[in-house]
């Protein structure tokens, strides 16, 4: 009788440790690909609302102080474009760093460019992951690519 209560004992015991250690277990990570993507979402929501408090806080931490000087101008500057839409293509993950691939569509502003129809354009980002957390890798844009791609 005593063995058979010591057994029930500690059948008991180790069925309340596996229950009370389910409640332990940790939740799975959000889908890396889904985080990066709502982020990326984030980031052109932001920027083609011309929100660049929260542009800045998607920024690399690691480059955000050097983007300062690009976020003060685009504060200061009129729009050259309106964007009127943004659909994500494509995510390329490769462990902590990315490539987002987006189509855009633009409206220029510009009164040298104002005659010119919707454009289509694709957009490419770099993202990073810090921390367990996606932020895009500014780069300063270059205004030769720029105007070649405006031409071509």
């Amino acid at each position: 009788m005593f063995f058979q209560f010591k057994i029930f004992t500690i059948a008991g015991f180790c069925i309340f440790s596996l229950i009370s250690c389910a409640g332990l277990e940790k939740k799975p990570a959000p889908c890396s690909e889904q985080n990066l993507s709502q982020r990326a979402e984030l980031y052109w929501a932001a920027f083609t609302s011309r929100d660049w408090d929260q542009v800045e806080e998607l920024i690399d931490p690691v480059i955000r102080q050097e983007s300062d000087a690009y976020i003060r101008s685009l504060r200061e500057s009129k729009p050259m474009a309106e964007y009127l839409s943004f659909r994500e293509k494509n995510i390329e993950i490769h462990e902590d760093s990315a490539v987002v691939t987006y189509e855009l569509e633009i409206k220029y502003l510009h009164p040298m460019l104002q005659g010119l129809p919707v454009q289509q354009r694709p957009a490419v980002d770099e993202w990073v992951r810090r921390n367990n957390q996606w932020y895009i890798v500014i780069k300063q844009p270059n205004m030769m690519k720029y105007l070649e791609s405006i031409i071509n």
